[in-house]
This record gives C-alpha cells, structure tokens and sequence, in this order.
C-alpha cells in the first residue's frame, strides 16, 4: 500500500522534472541561437520553445501527485476520523487499511485504540524502573593529579 503511494509521488516528481528539463533545453538553445546572431555567425534553424508539450506533461505529473498525495493509509492499531476543511468531521471512522481522501482539502486524524497495559505494583514496593548501576571507581581515578 505504501509503494503505491510512494510510486505516485516519484512518477508525478519524474515527470515533472522531465517537463522542466524541455524547457530549460529549450531556453539554452534559444539563448545559443541569439548569441550566434550577435556574433555574425550562420543562422541555425528556427528554435522555438515546446511550452505546448511542457504544459501537457505538467498537468499529467500533476494529476498523477494529486492522486499520491490523496491516499491514506491508518497503520494497525490505529483507527482515524476525516476531517474537512469546509465541511468539518465525516461520520465514521476509519479502519486500518488504505483510504482516499480529497488532496489538499480533507486529512485523517489518527487515534491510538490498542488497549494500555498498567502494571500493578503488589504490596509495598511499588515497580519503578530500575537505576543503573555504576561501575566501582578504581584507585587510579579516585586519585588526585598534580
């Protein structure tokens, strides 16, 4: 479940920085095209910048991060509620498992609903965690210096 979320999020990233790659390309050709003008040198063709291409790329990465982002997951021994930004809390809760939520607009909130263990101390002594023992101080480190 949590591969596919992280599967969204690095395909959704890839692109994207595949879609920015095209136009930093783009731009150094372009540049490289008006500094051979400045300089008298023979024209090149015509570089013109693929922004079409670019912006398809850039809504597909971020159809595809929206989609990573919006999946949940409530880890075991949990269980979550939903809560809307406009909305307020859903009814219901939410089991352990993977859950899909509205990107940037709904969120979970976890709670812990395992049962808590309390150790009970019997007669006087109460249990209480135990101190470290310290190692005995040899002769060498009890002696002054100087």
């Amino acid at each position: 479940m949590l591969t596919l979320k992280c599967l969204f999020e690095i395909a959704g990233l890839a692109l994207l920085s595949f879609a920015t790659a095209i136009l930093l390309q783009d731009l150094c050709r372009l540049y490289h095209q008006s500094t051979l003008i400045l300089t008298s040198q023979p024209r090149p063709g015509s570089v013109r910048p693929r922004w079409l291409v670019s912006a398809r790329i850039t809504a597909v990465a971020l159809c595809i991060l929206l989609t990573g982002i919006g999946v949940r997951i409530v880890p075991a021994g949990m269980a979550g509620i939903r809560i809307g930004q406009t909305s307020g809390t859903f009814r219901g809760t939410l089991y352990p498992g993977l859950h899909l939520v509205v990107p940037l607009v709904e969120r979970i909130h976890l709670y812990d609903v395992r049962d808590p263990i309390w150790a009970a101390g019997t007669g006087e002594k109460s249990i209480q965690p135990s101190k470290p023992r310290r190692a005995p101080r040899s002769k060498q480190s009890t002696a002054r210096l100087g």
